[in-house]
């Protein structure tokens, strides 16, 4: 997907492939992996990317201190969709 242009400090949801890792003792389920992705959705505030990634922010000070919560870095090859958020 191309990444549309975003602002900066605006709130999006994104839907994204993420890894999977699978850490108990089970039958070969190699085949089950790969044909299943799993889709992951986040809804924070866009901080910056590079042509590598996209920022999320899902927490950060009131009227744009500096201080800010959990950061997420997100391969842009694995945005399948993002969608700005509005509040009226």
């Amino acid at each position: 997907m191309k990444i549309p242009r975003l602002k900066t400090g605006s709130i999006y949801h994104v839907v994204w492939e993420d890894a999977l890792a699978r850490t108990d003792w089970a039958d070969a389920d190699y085949k089950e992996m790969l044909e299943d992705p799993p889709l992951v959705q986040l809804v924070g505030f866009y901080q910056g990317r590079s042509k590598q990634a996209i920022l999320m922010v899902f927490q950060k000070d009131h009227n744009d201190g500096p201080v800010v919560g959990e950061r997420i870095k997100i391969p842009v090859g694995m945005v399948h969709e993002i969608k700005e958020l509005t509040f009226k």
